[in-house]
């Protein structure tokens, strides 16, 4: 990770691991000064040791850790059965997130309409080899006096860098130039996973 080591706790029972969760640092413009913030990712509990309240614990533990790192702020995007974890430890719930996804059907009938393949023979929609090839053309403009989360090409290179899944990106062309991109993977049973879009 370009913006440092992850933090981690983890409890044990027994000499075995009944609970983990890590903080991720990244990189954020917040209101144009660049800062680092940790994200909290991957909290799990053993369904033998949940409702005893080792996941609060975890929480409480990585919180007070990363006082001493200064972050201006902690996030976390979670289940609703994780966020009473959260707000026991005086977190600020900001929204919820929502999943959304097309059945195979409604792309195929948006299709008929559309015609992508007319998009990628005018050179509209052009897919993209690597991030090298992505940030050599890539001309988005980041509003830094809001707060975004800084992609640079160390940052993208990092994310896309698990062995385990093909990355694709595809790139939306206006006068010839790169305004923006998707990327996505293949799951199985040919399911896609946008990974990261920007416009």
């Amino acid at each position: 990770n370009p913006a440092g080591e992850a933090f981690l706790s983890a409890v044990k029972f027994d000499g075995k691991i009944a609970g983990s969760c890590v903080m991720i640092p990244e990189n954020f413009y917040i209101f144009g000064e660049k800062k680092l913030i940790y994200k909290c990712a991957d909290m799990m509990v053993h369904p033998d040791h949940r409702r005893k309240g080792l996941s609060t614990d975890l929480v409480l533990f990585l919180r007070e850790t990363l006082r001493n790192a200064g972050p201006l702020f902690l996030y976390t995007l979670c289940s609703k059965a994780a966020t009473y974890s959260f707000l026991k430890n005086k977190w600020a719930k900001s929204g919820n997130i929502y999943n959304y996804f097309k059945h195979n059907g409604q792309i195929r009938a948006e299709l008929l309409f559309t015609r992508p393949e007319r998009l990628y023979k005018e050179g509209i929609l052009r897919p993209i080899s690597s991030v090298l090839e992505l940030y050599k053309d890539c001309k988005i403009n980041i509003n830094e006096g809001r707060i975004n989360i800084i992609k640079d090409e160390k940052y993208l290179k990092w994310r896309l860098s698990d062995p385990r899944y093909k990355y694709n990106i595809i790139g939306y062309y206006d006068g010839g130039l790169l305004k923006g991109y998707a990327v996505y993977s293949l799951g199985s049973g040919n399911i896609a996973y946008l990974i990261d879009i920007e416009a």
